[in-house]
């Protein structure tokens, strides 16, 4: 019985003992962690300027199905210019509202971007007028009143930032949200008179092919 507690005092001292050389050369050599620098350099082809005050916003807009990322520049004073700028490997590229001539005061609602195009929705048709009231105080205060009727359009712009033309929309809502698929046809999102959340799919021309259900969703989720 003695032998016997005398092999496993040893035993457990060697097992012991053991275990303090591995966490000495744990301690010795622990895992070395890899670091790295990085350092960022700004692209000459990629830098642009804004001047931007409390009547210009800039935003960013993601990117596209290559990597490229968009920014949004948008001035709320009328005429409420709009650009979009893609930043590429050949430099910027910019989508300008600016270019739609045959849509009466274009304004930018959305857009979708591809790596071959841009298409923009966007509400025209209606006249902006500056107009001046007095205040409380007696001065004079500017403001904007917007008259007539909105239209909705899908703008295409190419590649190169050069306006395509426009595909006018007939649609039972406002919309308010594009999207596209490589098939060339389009998905849109608004809300109708009544502020229920429609949803349509359109052709590459435009055209309504049918509306999209959520039955089974409930509306206030949609």
């Amino acid at each position: 019985m003695l032998r016997f507690n005398v092999m496993v005092v040893l035993v457990l001292c060697a097992y012991t003992s053991g275990q303090e050389k591995l966490a000495g050369k744990m301690k010795e050599a622990p895992h070395s962690v890899l670091t790295y620098e990085v350092r960022f350099e700004a692209d000459p082809k990629l830098e642009t300027s804004f001047e931007e005050d409390n009547h210009t916003t800039i935003t960013s807009e993601g990117c596209d199905d290559s990597g490229n990322p968009y920014v949004q520049v948008h001035r709320i004073i009328p005429p409420n210019s709009n650009e979009v700028l893609k930043f590429g490997k050949k430099g910027i590229v910019t989508f300008e509202t600016s270019k739609i001539t045959d849509i009466g005061e274009p304004k930018w609602v959305a857009d979708f971007a591809s790596d071959s195009d841009l298409d923009m929705l966007i509400e025209g048709d209606t006249r902006t007028v500056q107009r001046t009231r007095k205040t409380d105080d007696g001065a004079d205060e500017v403001y904007w009143e917007t008259t007539g009727k909105p239209r909705y359009y899908i703008a295409r712009f190419d590649a190169d930032g050069s306006y395509e033309g426009a595909l006018k929309l007939d649609l039972p809502f406002r919309p308010a949200q594009l999207s596209g698929f490589s098939s060339g046809n389009f998905l849109v999102a608004g809300a109708d008179d009544r502020h229920v959340t429609r949803v349509a799919l359109l052709d590459s021309s435009g055209q309504l092919l049918r509306n999209i259900e959520f039955s089974k969703e409930r509306q206030e989720a949609a």
